[in-house]
C-alpha cells in the first residue's frame, strides 16, 4: 500500500484521526496519533512516485523506524527515539511507471504486463495493470511490457534490455508510448466507441476517395492534426462554392486521412508542397518540385524491402496517390506538346524565348529525364538507327527514347 494512495486506507486513517479524547486515562495516546500520521506518510510516500522495497537492509531499517512500543506523549523517549522514525526513508524507492504520449505529450493511461521470474513456489505468475501504477520488487520480475490495444507494445526484459527499465524508474522519468491508427486515449474515449469507426475506416481494404474533416476526429487527437483539419479542409466564405478549392481540399483530406490511419504524419510536409504544385498548374513548376513529383512516383512504385525479403507493410506513398500524381504529370507533358514544345526546341540553345517558355522547356526536360546533347555524338543525329543505339545506352525511359528518336 506504500505510495498507492489508497482510498479506502485513507478513510481508515481519516477515520482514527477523528478519535480524539481529553481524557488522561483515554487509549487514544500520542503514539495513537504517531502511528495514524506515519501511516498517511507512508501512503502518499513520495506523492505517489516512491514505495518500500523488501530486501534485508530495508527491512531492518522499517524494523527500527516503526518500533512498536510508541510512546504515550511528546517527551516519553524511553523506548522511541524520535529520529528513528525517519529511518523510513533507507527503506524507500521509486518503482513509478507514467505512460506518456510521444505524440501529444501528455500523460495517458496504459495497460502493463508485469511476469514474474519462476520459483520453486509458483511458475508462469503475471497479472495485468493499468499504469501509471507501481511496480513490485524488480528482483522479483521476469519481464514488464505494454499489452494494449490502443497502443504498441514495448518490451522490458531481464537480461536484454532491463537496463534501461531501471534507470527509467531511478530518474523517475515517463515511458514514451505511441498509440495505433484509429485509437484514442483512455480519457478522451474511455469505452472505445469513438474508435469503432475509426478502425473500420483505417483497413486495409477500405480506399478514401472523400474523406469529411469531422471522421478524421476520431482517429488523433494531435494538437497538430486538429489544427490541420480546422484551417486546410474547413471552407468558410467564397471558397465554399470554388469547384478549384473544393479539388484542393479533396486532396488535402485525402492525404491527411492515409498519413493518419497509417502512422505516416511525417510525410505531411513533404505532401503539402506537391499538392500545392499540382494546384497550381498549368504553370510550369521549378526543376525542385518536378524531381520531388518523380521521387513520389518512383517510391510508390519501388518496394522499401529487397525482393530476398519480402513483408507485407505498406509503402510509404500509396499507389493510387502515384497514379494520380503520375496521370497529371502526363498531362501536363502532353498539353505543352500541343503547344510546341519538343526535345529539339529543349536542345536549342541559341533561341531564348521568354521565361514562362524556358521554365516550360526544364520542366519538360527534367520529367522525361532529357539528356544533354552533348552526351550524343553529332553524327548520331543523321541516323535515326543510330540516335536509337546511343540514346539506348542512357538508360532512359522507352517513352523518353521515342521522343527523342521521333
Amino acid at each position: 500500500m506504500a505510495g498507492t494512495g489508497d482510498l479506502e486506507v485513507l478513510r481508515i486513517c481519516r477515520y482514527l484521526r477523528s478519535r480524539v479524547s481529553v481524557s488522561p486515562h483515554s487509549v487514544i495516546t500520542y503514539g495513537s496519533h504517531l502511528a495514524t500520521h506515519m501511516a498517511l506518510g507512508l501512503l502518499f510516500l513520495g506523492g505517489g512516485r516512491y514505495t518500500l522495497s523488501t530486501t534485508p537492509e530495508a527491512v531492518a531499517a522499517l524494523i527500527i523506524a516503526f518500533y512498536p512500543q510508541f510512546p504515550t506523549h511528546s517527551n516519553d523517549n524511553r523506548y522511541h527515539l524520535q529520529a528513528f522514525r525517519h529511518l523510513y526513508i533507507l527503506a524507500t524507492e521509486p518503482r513509478i511507471v507514467l505512460p506518456r504520449d510521444i505524440d501529444s505529450g501528455d500523460l495517458c493511461y496504459v495497460h502493463l504486463k508485469v511476469i514474474f521470474l519462476d520459483t520453486e513456489y509458483y511458475q508462469n505468475q503475471y497479472y495485468t495493470v493499468r499504469a501509471p501504477c507501481l511496480l513490485p520488487q524488480l528482483s522479483l520480475l521476469k519481464e514488464v511490457r505494454v499489452e494494449d490495444g490502443r497502443y504498441w507494445s514495448i518490451v522490458f526484459e531481464r537480461n536484454r534490455n532491463w537496463d534501461k527499465l531501471v534507470n527509467m524508474l531511478n530518474n523517475v522519468s515517463c515511458l514514451n508510448v505511441k498509440h495505433k491508427a484509429g485509437h484514442l486515449s483512455y480519457s478522451e474515449d474511455p469505452n472505445g466507441y469513438k474508435s469503432l469507426i475509426a478502425q473500420n475506416l483505417s483497413s486495409n481494404d477500405f480506399n478514401s476517395w472523400t474523406i469529411s474533416p469531422e471522421i478524421i476526429y476520431g482517429f488523433s487527437s494531435d494538437p497538430k492534426i486538429v489544427q490541420m483539419v480546422r484551417y486546410f479542409l474547413n471552407l468558410t466564405g467564397d471558397k465554399i462554392d470554388n469547384p478549384d478549392q473544393i479539388t484542393v481540399t479533396r486532396q488535402y483530406a485525402q492525404i491527411l486521412f492515409n498519413s493518419i490511419v497509417h502512422d505516416k504524419v511525417f510525410l505531411l510536409p513533404l505532401w503539402m508542397p506537391i499538392i500545392k504544385t499540382l494546384s497550381n498548374l498549368p504553370q510550369p513548376p521549378n526543376s525542385f518540385y518536378c524531381w520531388q513529383l518523380k521521387l513520389f512516383i518512383e517510391s510508390a512504385s519501388t518496394t522499401v524491402c529487397s525482393k530476398e525479403k519480402p513483408n507485407d507493410r505498406s509503402k510509404l506513398i500509396p499507389i493510387l496517390f502515384a497514379s494520380s500524381i503520375e496521370m497529371t504529370c502526363d498531362s501536363m507533358i502532353q498539353n505543352w506538346e500541343r503547344e510546341g514544345m519538343s526535345v529539339k526546341l529543349c536542345w536549342d540553345s541559341t533561341n531564348i524565348q521568354n521565361t514562362e517558355t524556358e521554365l516550360i522547356k526544364s520542366a519538360y526536360s527534367t520529367l522525361l529525364d532529357i539528356p544533354h546533347k552533348s552526351k550524343i555524338p553529332e553524327f548520331a543525329f543523321t541516323d535515326p538507327h543510330l540516335l536509337y543505339e546511343y540514346t539506348k545506352r542512357l538508360f532512359l525511359s522507352w517513352e523518353t527514347i521515342s521522343k527523342i528518336c521521333s
